[in-house]
């Protein structure tokens, strides 16, 4: 079916930009003029009461539907409900199928099972908030309500006096095809020295917040780009200012990304190994060796296996492993096999990713070009994501975690499994936005949280280098004053 775009008609209440959420979820664009192919939207609001109405072809359908508040500071419930009705009316006069996750376009649905279960919903109740206003599929609220279940032992009090610290290093050995994060290769000694030193005064200096305001770092984690990227002799340099200036995590949680087999070597493992991280991450993403050549990794499948026992050799009982569902060419039968390879090295934790076609990646630019990508299709994915699902849970993996992004295959999500106990606390931390994230070095973003609403103040880091280094002292002058907001003092 062909569907040229829609046009609005009327709207209240700021409902132009619901309507259009609506719409980006089925891809179909806003137009100026009509033809027989175009859908002409309303939507109107009258006291607790919202009425869209959707005209195709000659036709009209309508749907109401009251505005249901699910608490005092429900802002959003009018847009909510307007969403449901023009979701429910292109299922009904156009026949377009609804994703698993109904209107849930956010990227950390969980926040809101959270907010519920807070607000003293039963487990019942919010099942079937997910399915009726939300028009989700009963397993993914319940995929939702499995996680909340387990995180709540994790999740830090309200009064706690304690953060998490991500630290943010943007280089790679290479850029892969589907990235559009800000990474770069390693730069020349001259530049990488200069990146050093703002890394120095931005680590000493975040401890300084920590002791000012009397603020305990919980868990520390140190992604990218990819961390290990760096020469041995500057890694070292990281992870002594780390401990010099903001110490041990209270949870003795200390992540490194190392991303990448070809990012490390004998020199760097044993860096790691002098400092206290507990937790490493080797994101192999496939265990297929085409797979690894087309998505633009200079390591092959035997060098993953080999690395991995090498950082059980040296000790490190705590391994991550990341993989991405959806990769360009790749099949059921590809993930099984990925799955199966994963499992006779039986980390600790498995992150199941699905591919997001993001602006600024080569992949992005290749399908504009309308070169031939052999992506899966949406069913071909989520039968992917059923066998990952399988493939976590006889390794003894269970999902703690869960976000979704923009342009992602099928509309699906992202999901942590772990075997019990060995969950990453910063991950949870960082997605359910229940505790203030203090961010270093290029791209990172700090986070405070504020108690009671948990509404955020950002500050964030130039994503660029150069902008890092030649402005650094700005970005940590930002970083302080939102610092005095969260820690409630001037």
């Amino acid at each position: 079916m062909t569907l040229d775009g829609y046009i609005r008609t009327t709207a209240d209440q700021g409902d132009n930009r619901t309507v259009q959420d609506v719409m980006n979820l089925y891809g179909i664009p806003l137009v100026t003029e009509a033809t027989a192919n175009t859908l002409i939207i309303g939507s109107e609001i009258s006291g607790k009461r919202a009425v869209t109405s959707l005209s195709w072809r000659g036709k009209t359908w309508q749907e109401g539907h009251e505005i249901v508040f699910f608490h005092a500071q429900d802002r959003a419930a009018p847009g909510r409900v307007v969403r449901r009705n023009l979701a429910l009316l292109l299922e009904q006069a156009v026949k377009l199928p609804r994703s698993s996750w109904g209107i849930l376009r956010g990227v950390r649905p969980g926040k809101i099972v959270r907010r519920l279960l807070d607000e003293g919903y039963t487990e019942a109740e919010i099942t079937t908030i997910f399915e009726r206003e939300y028009l989700a599929a009963p397993e993914k609220a319940a995929l939702l309500l499995e996680i909340a279940m387990r995180q709540r032992d994790i999740l830090p009090p309200e009064t706690s006096r304690s953060v998490g610290v991500y630290v943010g290093i943007p280089f790679c050995p290479s850029r892969c095809l589907y990235c559009s994060f800000p990474s770069f290769l390693l730069p020349s000694s001259e530049k990488l020295a200069l990146f050093m030193d703002a890394l120095k005064q931005d680590i000493a200096t975040a401890g300084q917040l920590l002791r000012k305001y009397h603020l305990q770092m919980e868990t520390l984690y140190i992604g990218g780009g990819t961390p290990t990227s760096l020469p041995a002799k500057e890694l070292e340099l990281l992870l002594s200012w780390i401990q010099e200036y903001l110490g041990k995590p209270k949870l003795g949680e200390w992540t490194v990304e190392a991303g990448r087999p070809d990012s490390l070597n004998a020199e760097k493992i044993s860096v790691l190994r002098s400092f206290p991280v507990t937790r490493l991450s080797l994101n192999p993403q496939s265990m297929q060796e085409k797979t690894l050549q087309r998505i633009g990794r200079k390591h092959s499948v035997q060098d993953i296996i080999e690395m991995f026992a090498s950082l059980r050799q040296n000790d490190f009982n705590n391994i991550n492993m990341d993989i991405i569902l959806g990769l360009p060419g790749e099949t059921p039968a590809d993930v099984q096999h990925t799955l199966r390879e994963i499992a006779k090295l039986s980390p600790e934790s498995l992150t199941v990713h699905t591919l997001a076609l993001k602006r600024g990646s080569a992949l992005a630019e290749k399908l504009l070009l309308q070169e031939d990508v052999p992506l899966p299709d949406a069913a071909t994915v989520a039968e992917m994501i059923e066998i990952s699902r399988n493939g976590a849970k006889a390794m003894g993996m269970a999902p703690y975690y869960l976000y979704r992004q923009k342009q992602m295959a099928g509309q699906f999500e992202n999901i942590g499994y772990a075997k019990k106990g060995r969950e990453c606390a910063y991950n949870i931390r960082v997605i359910e936005e229940r505790q203030s994230i203090l961010g270093i070095g290029p791209h990172a973003t700090s986070k405070f949280v504020e108690p009671g609403g948990y509404r955020l103040h950002n500050s964030y880091h130039a994503k660029q280098v150069d902008c890092y280094i030649r402005d650094i002292n700005r970005y940590i002058e930002n970083r302080e004053d939102e610092f005095k907001r969260f820690a409630g003092r001037e």
